[in-house]
């Protein structure tokens, strides 16, 4: 599951650990009640929440690592359970995102 792969990802980079559980979709809410940062800017290490529908997201949404920003704005990821860049179920993948409308960003 995706939200698996962000929880270790992000804490391997980090140390923290996301104290909240739940779908993808709901992780800006989670972060926000557990006091951590929520934004539509990017951040990194931090953790990109896709709602249903964005981007390609599914119908649980979608998060992965924000590892860097590229130049043109958009983020680079690694991702599990990402169909793009010749990823798919059970399989780690990069993809490049674009913050905007249903994208949030949230660390520690």
């Amino acid at each position: 599951q995706c939200t698996y792969w962000a929880d270790l990802r992000y804490h391997q980079l980090t140390g923290f650990w996301v104290p909240w559980g739940g779908n993808a979709w709901e992780w800006a809410a989670g972060a926000s009640a557990s006091g951590w940062n929520v934004s539509s800017s990017p951040h990194v290490p931090s953790i990109i929440v896709l709602q249903p529908g964005v981007q390609g997201a599914g119908g649980f949404g979608h998060v992965a690592v924000v590892e860097r920003i590229n130049s043109d704005g958009t983020v680079y990821t690694s991702n599990w359970n990402w169909y793009g860049n010749g990823g798919g179920w059970a399989t780690w993948s990069s993809w490049d995102f674009t913050p905007g409308p249903g994208v949030s960003f949230v660390w520690r």
